[in-house]
């Protein structure tokens, strides 16, 4: 019985002017910032293929001259496009917010304004799980690296 009273949320909450004001202007910056991400999200994918396409169908003396490092031809290519697809998400979802706060404060559209805030949500959760993935990557690196340099320096 006491856990039905807290399902709805009191509706209290009003946006005065100098907060609708706030939300527009971060809005139209974060649509400003998604456009620039999006060209930006092009120019990294456009670059990736075209490292694919070099290394693919490049001079073979070109390839031997860059030799068999791992970062060269196709893998840093690959490694460019999937860094490209992770930056994609986060683009989306600030362009549906700054899309959607804007529409909803015009139009004064609580339903909209809702619907931004879930995008804000699912932006800031993207970003967290990016960042706790970069962080497991940058441990595991230096683990790996630690490791590497330790059996490297022992001499058998």
């Amino acid at each position: 019985m006491e856990a039905d009273l807290y399902k709805e949320q009191p509706q209290g909450l009003s946006i005065n002017l100098d907060s609708r004001e706030f939300l527009k202007n971060t809005a139209r910056w974060g649509r400003f910032l998604a456009i620039i991400g999006f060209v930006f999200f092009g120019i990294m994918i456009l670059g990736g293929l075209m490292g694919v396409f070099v290394t693919l169908k490049g001079d073979p003396n070109t390839a031997a001259a860059l030799g068999n490092s791992l970062m060269s031809g196709g893998v840093f290519s690959l490694f460019y496009l999937v860094m490209a697809v992770l930056y994609f998400l986060p683009l989306l979802y600030l362009h549906k917010f700054s899309t959607k706060m804007l529409f909803g404060l015009e139009q004064n559209n609580e339903e909209t304004v809702t619907q931004a805030f879930k995008n804000l949500k699912s932006l800031f959760k993207i970003l967290g799980i990016l960042t706790i993935a970069m962080l497991v990557f940058y441990a595991i690196m230096m683990i790996a690296v630690s490791t590497g340099a330790y059996f490297g320096s022992s001499r058998f």
